[in-house]
């Protein structure tokens, strides 16, 4: 925990971020780094969107400077004002601005008033793997971003590859979190070796539930509600084997909504946001992630560390993670849902290679460990405190 009382003139960086949840599982450890030095402001989503914690302020609820969030665009201007103050009153910190679409508005004020350490934290490139005029938009954002700061960190050492030659790669100084993630995973959250075993035992075991998990939005980039296709596809391939797919992160309501007329509708369980979402990670074996595009996938690094074999389309960003056939799968970007299916169930039917891909996965999560994460971002901001 932070200490309560601080001097602002001791604040050496401050973070600007979209989202309590955000603040909470991928900003907060990196600030936490340095004690009572930072401090993080996030925008929140809705009135219910809060993180409390010392050296955590949540920005006023009018306050928008999130592109492409139109509904509330009237309010980018009183809302340039507020953080223009925020800007001078902490000038002598760096600034590190986190997300393509949040992080332009704070990176042109910090410009604007010389702030000199402006740091981009982009958790990955919005561009690769998008499509038509989106993907355009989102690399002028990208440039545009990158052009207004000192320094960019990303989340995926594979993209940075990918970009090598691009000229993106030739504006601004970037480097990649080692060896991937925004912030890693804590030791003590990586599923123990005893509790694997019984895990693995349950599994040999062909009268318990499969269980599946998904984690992400309702929005098509992040494979929803692909997933349900997909589900309904595995459960038809393999009538024998009773399934059951955890859905986190999605609004129960809205789920709801979407499966009432498929018959499968009792073999989903319905979870929304938690807190502890390894709860029901180690009771899985594996994780489906069908996103159309990736910064990393945080969500296939909890399963890995919780012992699920990961699945997920063939993009980059996941990639830095999951290895074909021996933490998971990677399918190629363009298979249908159903052609998905039937590649999970061959795995399901494997059970052999499932328990070695499980543990594989465990086994990587280790390299991923936050304190190595943690250290490789102090590395890169080193010389800007």
């Amino acid at each position: 925990m932070f200490n309560k009382k601080f001097d602002r003139n001791k604040i050496k960086e401050i973070h600007f971020v979209y989202g309590a949840i955000a603040a909470r599982n991928f900003v907060y450890p990196i600030s936490k780094s340095l004690k009572n030095k930072s401090k993080i402001f996030y925008q929140p989503i809705n009135k219910s969107d809060i993180f409390k914690s010392s050296n955590v302020q949540k920005l006023p609820n009018w306050v928008n400077t999130k592109i492409l969030l139109s509904w509330k665009i009237f309010l980018v201007i009183p809302s340039f004002f507020y953080l223009s103050y925020l800007v001078i009153k902490y000038k002598n910190a760096t600034f590190v601005l986190h997300t393509s679409t949040y992080a332009t508005i704070p990176l042109f004020i910090t410009f604007l008033f010389r702030v000199k350490n402006r740091i981009y934290f982009n958790h990955g490139f919005a561009n690769i793997g998008s499509q038509g005029i989106t993907r355009l938009v989102l690399y002028f954002l990208e440039i545009l971003n990158i052009l207004l700061s000192t320094k960019v960190i990303t989340v995926s050492p594979s993209q940075l590859r990918f970009l090598k030659n691009n000229i993106i790669s030739k504006l601004t100084p970037i480097k990649s979190t080692k060896p991937g993630s925004c912030c890693g995973i804590l030791k003590s959250k990586i599923i123990d070796r005893k509790s694997l075993n019984y895990k693995i035992k349950k599994l040999k075991d062909n009268n318990s539930d499969f269980i599946i998990t998904y984690i992400g939005r309702p929005h098509n980039r992040k494979g929803y509600p692909l997933i349900i296709e997909i589900f309904n596809n595995i459960v038809k391939l393999h009538p024998k084997q009773k399934f059951l797919l955890q859905v986190v992160g999605i609004n129960p309501k809205l789920l709801k909504r979407e499966i009432s007329e498929f018959s499968f509708r009792k073999n989903i369980k319905t979870i929304g946001y938690t807190n502890n979402v390894f709860k029901y990670l180690r009771n899985s074996y594996i994780v489906i992630l069908p996103s159309q595009r990736e910064g990393f996938g945080y969500a296939l690094l909890e399963g890995a560390a919780s012992g699920n074999a990961l699945i997920c389309f063939d993009i980059i960003g996941p990639d830095s993670l999951i290895k074909n056939n021996f933490n998971g799968l990677t399918i190629q970007k363009d298979t249908s849902a159903f052609d998905f299916a039937k590649r999970v169930v061959e795995l399901v039917k494997d059970k052999e290679n499932l328990i070695k891909m499980i543990i594989n996965a465990r086994k990587t999560s280790f390299q991923f460990e936050q304190k190595n994460v943690i250290k490789s971002i102090r590395d890169i901001l080193k010389d800007t405190l």
